[in-house]
């Protein structure tokens, strides 16, 4: 129920480059950094993409931590990352 001016812009983005999946074994940690040569979430945040093999019924626990920034972790069925 609001009225009043407002501005719109639209700009053409830059493509997203080739996203690159890591293997990661289960019991194996990595290290790794975020920056702006990384693809872009929907949301605009960078974002790199790891996979992992489990069975069915395995119990599994992914732990994400960064002193820099506030860290989330998304998890997909079927080896897939989402861009």
């Amino acid at each position: 129920g609001e009225t009043g001016a407002f501005t719109l812009s639209v700009a053409l983005r830059a493509p997203n480059p080739p996203l690159i999946v890591v293997a990661t074994a289960i019991g194996q940690t990595r290290q790794g950094s975020l920056t702006t040569q990384d693809p872009e979430h929907e949301d605009g945040g960078p974002f790199d993409c790891y996979a992992f093999s489990a069975s069915a019924g395995q119990r599994i626990t992914a732990d994400l931590k960064s002193d820099e920034f506030d860290a989330y972790l998304s998890l997909h069925a079927g080896g897939r990352c989402e861009d």
